[in-house]
């Protein structure tokens, strides 16, 4: 029997075809599922788009991070279109109002379908925020944990120091300030372990210096509300109403419990009608 015809060769050669189809498929899946970084250090256009989005997040420029986020909605790589679902979910929250709010939730619940760890912890935070925003000391200290319990189990992305800087700003909240540079601390070195976490660096770097920068800015809660209501203020004072109503939103959120929120809700009405809005202004 001639080699070529040998039952040997047959089998070697339907093996090698399998393990080709089976490293092609693996490809293919890496590519859709996971975050890719290329051999010279560049992150892939999904990381930097997600990178800028989260960027302009935490700078306060909630519109712009939003706009960010629309190209990547429809990403083909699953990990990028839940991770910019949930900045798109946490912007509508961000803005403040019942409507942004409902469309948050709505958002929130595409994640919940798609399921995975990420995911899960994603809506974890998502959790928090509504339990930050009560007036409830109960619910208040149900939100610390549940970041504080992220934040111990370190799960592998970006998720930990997104999860620890929504932490170290309720600690403050609470006054409990060395808790809360403790942990922008533990963020900021943290996310140094970019190989082990899976990361890219340029991830990474978004969350680390939104930490240090925080770290810098942390003040007890009542300065804080006074800086933020102050600051919207000033916007609806130069007439940037639409600038003004997500800035009073923010004193909404973030600090329901001060004497500030309730007058922001009445401010925000100003903005809405400074913008012509006068049936949203009403209601």
């Amino acid at each position: 029997m001639k080699w070529a015809e040998s039952p040997m060769k047959r089998h070697l050669f339907s093996v090698s075809i399998r393990l080709r189809f089976s490293a092609a498929c693996l490809l293919v899946v890496l590519a859709v599922v996971a975050p890719a970084t290329f051999a010279d250090g560049r992150a892939d256009r999904n990381i930097v788009q997600l990178a800028d989005s989260w960027k302009a997040f935490y700078a306060g420029d909630i519109a712009k991070a939003a706009e960010l986020t629309e190209p990547l909605l429809k990403s083909r790589s699953s990990w990028a279109s839940s991770e910019a679902y949930h900045i798109r979910a946490r912007c509508e929250w961000q803005f403040g109002s019942a409507k942004s709010r409902k469309k948050a939730d709505r958002i929130w619940s595409i994640l919940k379908k798609r399921g995975g760890r990420s995911n899960t912890t994603r809506l974890q935070i998502a959790e928090s925020l509504k339990l930050a925003g009560s007036k409830d000391p109960a619910k208040a200290a149900k939100a610390i944990a549940l970041l504080a319990g992220i934040v111990k189990a370190r799960p592998m992305g970006t998720v930990t120091g997104e999860a620890g800087i929504e932490l170290a700003k309720l600690y403050a909240r609470a006054d409990r300030m060395d808790d809360a540079k403790q942990t922008l601390k533990f963020v900021t070195e943290y996310l140094k372990k970019t190989t082990a976490l899976e990361i890219s660096p340029v991830s990474a770097k978004v969350f680390s210096e939104a930490a240090g920068k925080l770290i810098k800015t942390l003040k007890p809660p009542k300065a804080l509300a006074a800086a933020a209501f102050g600051k919207a203020g000033q916007l609806l004072k130069k007439e940037k109403f639409r600038e003004a109503y997500l800035a009073y939103g923010k004193v909404i959120t973030e600090y329901s419990a001060s004497d500030y929120a309730p007058h922001s809700i009445l401010l925000q009405g100003d903005c809405l009608l400074g913008d012509g809005l006068f049936a949203q202004a009403i209601k």
